[in-house]
């Protein structure tokens, strides 16, 4: 596997702008150093990372990103085959920094440009969530239902903790809003615009 190395600031409006091409299946990577606002390393002890992405056929990538060394900072996103399916610019792709006390941070600027493949091989394009898969899977899930549009979604889950919040919309795909934590049993969501969605606790 070849690997390109970038510096992302949290602070800053960043510009990267990375080549693949098409079709390619786990060859290229990523080495992403996260940086504060005084240029020193964003720790990344107690978090997890997400690498976000939206096709040019509007499909979405979701995957896990690999901390390889949290103090500094640094961690990892290969390309899949789903993430080189279809050929385009995929526009301002970001990490999705989740902390253990329920701090959410994003740091964007990525764009990745997906050349035309040389051969004539159709690759078939679909979302790949495997950092979603992978949580659920980890732990035992409450799922809590908000059926009607509304800006607000209150949970009451009585866990005495401040569990990760993914939600989706009625037909499964991730949407994001604000979430806030007024103690270790409740939650409050907030939706704009007013929408029906799932809520995934774990």
């Amino acid at each position: 596997m070849t690997t390109k190395f970038i510096t992302l600031k949290i602070w800053n409006s960043n510009k990267v702008i990375v080549a693949v091409n098409q079709g390619e299946i786990n060859s290229r990577a990523l080495q992403i150093t996260v940086l504060d606002n005084d240029n020193s390393p964003y720790d990344l002890t107690n978090s997890s990372v997400q690498f976000y992405m939206e096709k040019p056929d509007g499909k979405i990538i979701f995957n896990s990103a690999n901390i390889t060394d949290a103090k500094n900072g640094v961690l990892t996103v290969a390309f899949t085959s789903e993430m080189t399916s279809t050929i385009g610019v995929c526009k301002n792709c970001f990490l999705n920094i989740i902390k253990t006390n329920s701090e959410q941070l994003r740091v964007g600027g990525v764009d990745v440009y997906i050349l035309e493949a040389l051969d004539d091989e159709a690759v078939e394009s679909s979302n790949e969530f495997s950092a979603l898969t992978n949580a659920l899977m980890q732990c035992t899930q409450l799922v809590f239902d908000n059926l009607e549009p509304s800006d607000n979604f209150f949970i009451n889950h009585n866990l005495s903790s401040f569990p990760k919040v993914t939600l989706l919309d009625m037909n499964s795909n991730i949407i994001y809003a604000d979430v806030h934590y007024p103690d270790e049993n409740n939650i409050k969501i907030s939706l704009s615009p007013p929408c029906a969605c799932r809520a995934v606790l774990n």
